[in-house]
């Protein structure tokens, strides 16, 4: 009982305001509540400006780092872009390193073959040497530094492997002034046979008989109007693909000149209509006798044209595309370019024989 006295006792100065407060008028109730209602709005302003400012921060940063990935990005591509390229590039660069390295082993391995063949039909006095030369050796030759040589009487030779060299051939100093036979029907020359294939590809041969000169002689002539036809009117400016004695064997007296020729078919002042003409010339001598084959032939015309075309001979000046069906007269669209292979050959051909008569 004495607790609960004393608890109220406590508590009585609380109760006394409590009980003073006067209740609110309507009135007044109403001015509070329009306040009330008023902070209540401030407070939903402000929450939204903040808001607002919070989204606008945040596409902001959203946007910048946007931007920077995809700056990133474009960075990645473009280095994966130069990467690719280079790869690219190498690649290219093997490749053609490769396809020159092939075709030098296949013109060494067909030298070679020709040469024991030679060597074969040559005089019982002519030394007989056997040449082999492997692809790895033939490409040590290839990479042989190949620099032009002052004017004299010998080529340079670089990277002796077997006999096979690669070369730097002397200054042409005499261009060889060669014109075709004439025959009465020049028609006819240009008829059925007139274009030899042998394994399906057009190969030319001359085989010439030099009585009294050694293997020796006959090559070094042959030599001198062979780096000649190098630089006649009819040849390329071509930085890359100019013609040139590519390999020699003076074991065996051989020669390889990879050449890049204009064929011209009509040149006025209207127009000029010519192909480009590439082909290899092998050379082999023998004590009395010279051969030599014109093949790996063919054609590029008018690239920068829907009708232009890149071809090999075969498929270009063989009879059953340049000739009509009764094989009685050279017909187009091929026929041009047969007449001029063959007036081109005659004119190669018949100069090794005036060089020799």
């Amino acid at each position: 009982m004495k607790k609960i006295l004393i608890a109220i006792i406590a508590l009585f100065p609380l109760l006394c305001p409590a009980q003073n407060v006067k209740p609110l008028t309507p009135e007044q109730q109403l001015e509070q509540a329009q306040k009330q209602l008023e902070e209540a709005q401030k407070a939903v302003e402000a929450a939204k400006a903040n808001a607002q400012k919070a989204k606008q921060a945040a596409e902001q940063a959203k946007a910048k780092a946007d931007a920077e990935k995809a700056k990133a990005d474009a960075e990645k591509k473009r280095k994966e872009k130069e990467i690719a390229e280079k790869q690219a590039a190498i690649q290219a660069q093997i490749k053609k390193a490769q396809e020159e390295a092939a075709r030098l082993n296949e013109e060494a391995e067909k030298l070679n073959a020709e040469a024991k063949k030679m060597n074969a039909e040559s005089s019982s006095s002519a030394p007989q040497q056997k040449v082999v030369v492997t692809s790895d050796q033939t490409k040590t030759v290839k990479k042989e530094s190949v620099t032009p040589a002052p004017k004299q009487e010998k080529p340079a030779q670089y990277g002796s492997v077997n006999g096979w060299s690669a070369i730097s051939a002397p200054t042409p100093t005499v261009r060889q002034e060669v014109k075709p036979e004439v025959d009465v029907n020049t028609e006819v020359k240009y008829l059925a046979g007139a274009v030899p294939l042998v394994d399906g590809k057009v190969v030319f041969e001359l085989n010439l008989d030099v009585p009294g000169q050694t293997a020796s002689e006959i090559y070094d002539k042959a030599f001198e109007y062979v780096n000649n036809l190098t630089v006649d009117e009819n040849q390329k400016d071509d930085s890359q693909l100019r013609s040139k004695i590519a390999i020699v064997n003076t074991n065996t007296h051989s020669i390889a000149a990879k050449m890049y020729e204009w064929l011209v078919f009509a040149n006025t002042i209207l127009m000029s209509d010519k192909a480009e003409f590439s082909y290899t010339l092998i050379v082999n001598c023998a004590d009395t006798h010279l051969n030599v084959r014109l093949e790996r032939i063919s054609y590029t015309y008018e690239p920068n044209r829907s009708t232009g075309f890149t071809e090999s001979a075969h498929n270009i000046i063989a009879d059953k595309y340049a000739l009509n069906k009764k094989q009685t007269k050279v017909v187009r669209p091929y026929g041009k370019f047969r007449i001029k292979t063959i007036d081109r050959k005659d004119e190669i051909f018949n100069g090794f024989v005036n060089l020799f008569n």
